[in-house]
């Protein structure tokens, strides 16, 4: 390559009018860093009259916005007047604005590249301007703007083009999380204070988009005029169970929102709601989720298959705090013939057996259960009975 220079800038004396070798002979000087030539050359080229090959003129204004950033935007914006069919100038331009944190100047680029068809055989195109880089542009872009719909379909397109690169696969995890909304439904019946630090943890939480309570009887009305007017509250015939509980909540939940299912004596933080909503974006298997309750480990993700054994620290899905896959909500419902018990198991065979998803504790997200307050200071009347016929029922219905 050494010798194209010489003479291609012996050429370019010779044969003035030849706009193709000035291009090159431009081209060649930016390759050896001789910018202020190189600039004079490409300037050269694109006022010739017999410069009139669109993609030419328009990769010679790429080159003068590399070396001329000061002036890149001007070089770009005439480079898609020029070539407004090339996804590489909008890509470009849109790169630069990323640069610039010009958000929706960049979303414009990105989309116009997204518009424009590859032409196979044309010796300037550059295939990844029509494949995965402008979607990623695009995806960065809606993101920073708001627009997370489109920030996930750009970054999954992106993805799916581009499967090895790490950065996008972690940029559409973001793009995952930040969608995510999550309906917190609450069953209650006596424990005001509980209920009320509760919620205030709640309403501080990032992706929480709704809180709804469902009081265990309509005597329960008292009470819940102390919750904020922005909690949304509902009401079960008393004694109906935490089954009805839970479906009535569901029933109030925001359309597309996974649901977080918690009971009024669980103690959280701010991080709890979106460490659960971080597992989920992770791994698309998960279709359960609970955040880690008990013993020291901060192993994470620990798949199980049971509620059993919740309290003693080994492990188990945990009734009182576990959240639904969005996908899944729609698709689930509570065995109401279960009134106290065994709710969470049924979930979990279901999740499992029905749906080959996955149920993992995750220590991203961390609570305290204070062990069935509720049921301990204020319990359904003939609770064992109830519990005996639940876990008939529970046992005839998964044999086991």
């Amino acid at each position: 390559r050494s010798s194209y220079l010489p003479l291609l800038l012996e050429d370019v004396a010779e044969n003035p009018n030849n706009d193709r070798n000035v291009y090159y002979c431009a081209r060649e000087l930016f390759f050896y860093g001789r910018y202020e030539e190189a600039t004079e050359m490409f300037k050269r080229h694109i006022t010739m009259p017999e410069s009139v090959w669109p993609p030419e003129r328009a990769w010679s204004m790429r080159y003068l916005a590399i070396m001329n950033p000061d002036q890149a935007e001007h070089w770009l914006m005439r480079a898609c007047a020029e070539y407004p069919t090339g996804a590489e100038v909008w890509a470009d331009l849109a790169k630069h604005y990323h640069l610039k944190h010009n958000w929706l100047g960049m979303y414009y680029s990105a989309r116009r590249a997204l518009e424009c068809q590859l032409y196979k055989g044309l010796y300037l195109t550059e295939p990844d301007a029509y494949g995965w880089w402008p979607r990623d542009l695009a995806a960065l872009s809606a993101y920073n703007l708001g627009f997370y719909k489109e920030a996930l379909k750009y970054g999954q397109e992106a993805v799916d083009l581009n499967p090895t690169d790490e950065r996008i696969k972690q940029n559409l995890l973001f793009y995952k999380k930040a969608l995510a909304r999550v309906s917190v439904v609450i069953p209650t019946k006596s424990n005001i204070s509980g209920l009320t630090t509760l919620i205030s943890v709640l309403m501080r939480s990032e992706g929480v988009s709704r809180v709804i309570v469902v009081g265990d009887g309509f005597e329960t009305r008292d009470m819940l005029q102390s919750i904020p007017d922005s909690v949304v509250k509902t009401y079960v015939p008393r004694g109906a169970g935490i089954q009805a509980m839970w479906n009535a909540g569901v029933k109030l939940a925001n359309q597309g929102d996974h649901v977080l299912f918690i009971n009024d004596d669980v103690t959280i933080d701010k991080t709890t709601v979106s460490g659960l909503i971080d597992a989920l974006a992770d791994d698309e298997r998960i279709g359960l989720v609970c955040p880690k309750y008990a013993g020291e480990s901060f192993v994470d993700i620990i798949t199980h298959t049971t509620c059993r054994g919740k309290y003693d620290g080994t492990g188990g899905m945990a009734g009182f705090c576990m959240m639904l896959a969005a996908d899944l909500v729609s698709e689930w419902k509570f065995d109401e013939r279960l009134k106290w018990w065994y709710g969470d198991d049924d979930l979990v065979n279901w999740v499992n057996l029905k749906k080959n998803r996955l149920c993992v504790i995750s220590a991203r997200a961390r609570c305290i259960h204070a062990h069935s307050q509720t049921i301990t200071n204020d319990p359904p009347e003939h609770f064992a009975e109830l519990v005996y016929i639940d876990k008939q029922i529970y046992e005839g219905k998964w044999n086991a």
